[in-house]
């Protein structure tokens, strides 16, 4: 947006906090104008705003729990491919972007700090730095109590009232003090809570002042408790007209002291004499009234934040393990804010383009929280790789391990079940050649050829996918260097091709043939590509078109002649 089209906007804004009365003034002050003056905003006689709230320990614990997990979870640009496969486009600026936004600060302390900002005072705001061509280079958490955002004519807005770190038009310059920023909604990730207009959300801490300033004062009134009105746990009573000197009362009362209190003592036995008796005093009514209201406060601060229990409160919900308590915490509280965050970045970080195809978009991964512990994990993976969902380097990826370059790796089948129709010994190749002792009859002949193509096509398959993953990833990797990769890889290919089919009972002079004919393939792809097209996604589509059928047949009737 040009700085013509923003200055015209900027009166209209200004008209706009006017008609919203959202500017601070005597008919209608604003927190910050009341307490400067030194009035009276308070809740249950507490002050109450984003900064005495955090001392109430149940809402400090809530927000570092909810902001603290949302900043370590990788936000990751994936890209879902032609065969509905998804990739992690880790190499993409705007992934370096998420993971570096600026000079100073990191990728889990800004999430930290605007998802704190989204849950105290209901909307989180970073301002994007674009560069002349409009791609994003950095990105600037914006103070919520510096910003408002609004609607004008149809349109969003920021408006940001310096000071602040950052000048829109020079990202390196600081702002005068009082300058006012008006920031189109395209240059700021807006994150909102819940709110009734759908444009900006509500601030927690003034929706539920009294909830909090009851805290508050409860931990107050604790206090003043210890320190004006404190009561002995133990009355020691003696006969009358024993210690009536203070003195000797006193040194009584500090013998008894040193021998009863602190951790070392704790567990030895007490001697009193002359007729002293001990009385241990019960906690009163009041107290304990008191200790459960304090129980009450924990249980509305985890409603508020959307937690079903509060560390130090045993009343929640129970689970079997810690991977079945963390999806629900996940369910049940985190996703509503991931789903945000992920809508947002990729409504603002993206081109209309990419956004138009639907191929790129943000998405965080949870792979890591929902874990649990080792053995669980292993047990989850071992299930995928049986079902076929994933492959085996998929899920070495699960458990942080490299990638290994092995065939078997790279297939979808169950590792656990052993069939005739992929063994690759000697003894299986016998049972598949044609020999004098073969039955002779039509039907006997039919069923052994069936068996036959089964074996052959399934080891051609598997040798086709490991193919076809390596040209993927070199036309991924090798970018100019593609052809020449082509030339070395098939010269290689020839040779572990051809021995695969040799066992099989094939010619192996099929391998030299089928790989002359994808070599002079793949290097019709680089004569008709541009260097700017995705080469990548050419060569993907291009190997997603292979079919092992033509291989196989040509095998089944080299076996045949024999």
């Amino acid at each position: 947006m040009s700085n013509e089209t923003r200055s015209e906007y900027a009166d209209l804004i200004d008209e706009t906090m006017q008609a919203l009365n959202r500017v601070s003034g005597i008919t209608n002050p604003q927190d910050w104008l009341i307490e400067a003056v030194g009035g009276d905003n308070k809740a249950v006689g507490m002050q109450v705003n984003p900064y005495t709230a955090l001392g109430l320990a149940p809402l400090w614990y809530a927000v570092n729990k909810i902001a603290g997990h949302i900043a370590t979870m990788p936000l990751k640009l994936m890209r879902r491919t032609d065969d509905l496969t998804t990739q992690w486009e880790r190499r993409d600026p705007r992934q370096r972007l998420i993971e570096n936004p600026n000079c100073y600060q990191t990728a889990a302390v800004q999430r930290e700090q605007v998802q704190g900002h989204i849950l105290l005072m209901g909307n989180g705001r970073l301002a994007i730095i674009r560069d002349e061509a409009r791609r994003p280079v950095e990105l600037i958490p914006i103070l919520p109590e510096s910003c408002t955002t609004m609607l004008v004519d149809g349109e969003k807005w920021h408006m940001v009232i310096g000071p602040a770190q950052w000048d829109y038009t020079q990202a390196d310059s600081y702002a005068e003090p009082g300058r006012v920023y008006y920031l189109p909604d395209e240059d700021v990730i807006h994150v909102p809570g819940f709110g009734w207009n759908g444009v900006w959300g509500y601030s927690l801490v003034h929706i539920a002042k009294e909830v909090i300033g009851l805290g508050l004062a409860g931990q107050q009134a604790a206090g003043q408790a210890f320190i004006n009105a404190g009561r002995p746990g133990i009355i020691l009573e003696a006969p009358t007209g024993k210690f009536r000197d203070p003195e000797k009362a006193k040194k009584f009362l500090d013998a008894f002291d040193s021998s009863v209190k602190g951790i070392d003592n704790a567990g030895k036995t007490a001697l009193l004499r002359e007729g002293v008796t001990a009385r241990v005093l019960p906690i009163s009514q009041s107290d304990a009234q008191f200790l459960q209201q304090r129980i009450y406060q924990r249980e509305e601060i985890a409603l508020l934040m959307n937690l079903e229990n509060i560390l130090g409160d045993s009343s929640g919900v129970t689970y079997k393990s810690i991977t079945e308590r963390n999806a629900a915490y996940l369910a049940n509280c985190l996703n509503r804010w991931l789903t945000k965050w992920e809508e947002e970045t990729t409504r603002k970080l993206l081109t209309e383009d990419e956004k138009a195809t639907g191929d790129l978009y943000f998405k965080f991964d949870t792979t890591a929280f929902l874990a649990g512990d080792p053995n669980a994990m292993a047990e989850y993976t071992g299930k995928l790789r049986a079902q076929g969902l994933i492959n085996g380097n998929e899920g070495r990826g699960m458990h942080q391990l490299n990638y290994v370059d092995d065939p078997q790796l790279a297939t979808f089948t169950n590792p656990n079940v052993t069939t005739e129709t992929v063994t690759t010994t000697s003894e299986s190749t016998e049972r598949i050649e044609v020999s004098d002792d073969e039955p002779t009859s039509d039907d006997a002949a039919a069923k052994w050829r069936g068996r036959a193509t089964n074996a052959v096509r399934s080891r051609v398959e598997l040798m086709a996918s490991v193919e076809k993953d390596r040209v993927v990833r070199a036309a991924a990797k090798k970018g100019d260097g593609f052809d020449a990769w082509v030339n070395e890889f098939y010269d290689g290919w020839t040779d572990t091709l051809g021995g695969v089919i040799n066992e099989l009972g094939g010619d192996p002079a099929l391998a030299a043939q089928h790989c002359d004919d994808r070599r002079q393939a793949l290097r019709e792809i680089g004569c008709v590509t541009d260097p700017g097209d995705d080469r990548a996604g050419v060569a993907r589509r291009f190997a997603e078109s292979w079919t092992s059928d033509k291989l196989t047949e040509l095998i089944i009737e080299g076996m045949s002649d024999v």
